[in-house]
Parts: structure tokens; C-alpha cells; sequence
């Protein structure tokens, strides 16, 4: 396995964790505290959403290069 490879699947497998673990509330992916102005100004559940489709886009790139499709 080469190195572009692994660094794939870090991203598909961080990208799908990211996005279950903000959706759940998980402080180590998404940090309201540190958020705080911008969910002062959006809400925290458009912040949370908008971070966990962030994440989801992160893994399906990475599920496009580990699996090609």
C-alpha cells in the first residue's frame, strides 16, 4: 500500500466519522464553544449540519479515490 493510498483512506474513514460523531454531538469533532459567534449568527443546528456536510464531503472524496467509483 502506498503512501497516496493510505492518506485515501484516512480521509474516507475521518470524513464518515467526522460526520456521525458532529451529528451526535461529539465535542472532538465539532467544538460549539469555540463556535460561538458563528452559531450566535446562524444557530447551531445550521453550524452542525453545515459541518457535518462538510465531513460527508470529505469521505465521499475519499471513497471516490480508495474505491474509484
Amino acid at each position: 500500500m502506498d503512501l497516496i493510498t493510505l492518506m485515501d483512506w484516512a480521509l474516507f474513514v475521518g470524513g464518515l466519522l467526522g460526520f456521525v460523531g458532529t451529528l451526535l454531538h461529539w465535542r472532538f469533532f465539532m467544538d460549539a464553544q469555540r463556535m460561538q459567534t458563528l452559531i450566535n449568527v446562524l444557530g447551531e443546528a445550521r453550524v452542525r449540519a453545515l459541518v457535518a456536510g462538510l465531513y460527508l464531503l470529505l469521505g465521499l472524496l475519499g471513497a471516490r479515490n480508495v474505491f474509484g467509483v
